[in-house]
């Protein structure tokens, strides 16, 4: 068994007997016992798991938990565009992609044309959509989303709403204690169990 699954499986076994503990310290508190030296080792048994419980491997950091960009975008109907429509799309301010079009194209066309023709070095995917809402997903770091639509002398913008804002986290592994260490810490816990 490798160091990780011992690990593992001592936290798991650690609760499990955590729980049949407390089981039996409430029956005893209701007979009248005095618990209150199990209670303060239960409390030392309860940090330590928690300790380890947060422990992670070098060569298996805790995995970030990123939540993605959403951004929406409800249409105002400015209707079709002509062929040589310029479009161009902002990601946090710098233009990532833009073309000009051979066909007559409404707003919801031309968001399409982009988001499957550009290859920009952020990960989206357009999610599903009605008629008049237009949703993209794009990485946590991403806070703007913008398109302009420029046809002869008049210029569109679409701001999208940012309605969910993504947040990232690093991986990290930043233990105070050395895996050489974890047996005594075992034993410990073993120690404050019986």
């Amino acid at each position: 068994m490798d160091i990780q699954t011992k690990h593992y499986n001592t936290i798991l076994n650690a609760k499990c007997e955590l729980v049949c503990i407390t089981e039996n310290l409430l029956k005893r508190s209701d007979y009248g016992d005095d618990i209150e030296c199990c209670l303060r080792k239960l409390f030392a048994a309860i940090s330590l798991i928690n300790r380890l419980d947060c422990y992670c491997f070098e060569e298996n950091p805790l995995v970030p938990v990123n939540v993605e960009s959403i951004f929406r975008i409800i249409f105002r109907g400015a209707g079709g565009f002509p062929p040589g429509t310029f479009c161009a799309i902002k990601v946090d301010g710098n233009q990532i992609y833009s073309f000009y079009t051979d066909d007559v194209l409404d707003e919801v066309a031309i968001l399409k044309m982009i988001f499957e023709a550009c290859e920009i070095p952020y990960q989206y995917n357009v999610l599903p959509n009605t008629n008049d809402r237009f949703l993209v997903q794009l990485k946590c770091f991403n806070e703007s989303l913008s398109t302009t639509v420029i046809n002869g002398p008049e210029t569109i913008s679409y701001d999208f709403d940012n309605i969910i804002p993504g947040e990232c986290s690093e991986p990290s592994c930043n233990n105070c204690i050395e895996d050489s260490d974890l047996n005594s810490m075992y034993e410990v816990l073993d120690g404050l169990l019986k």
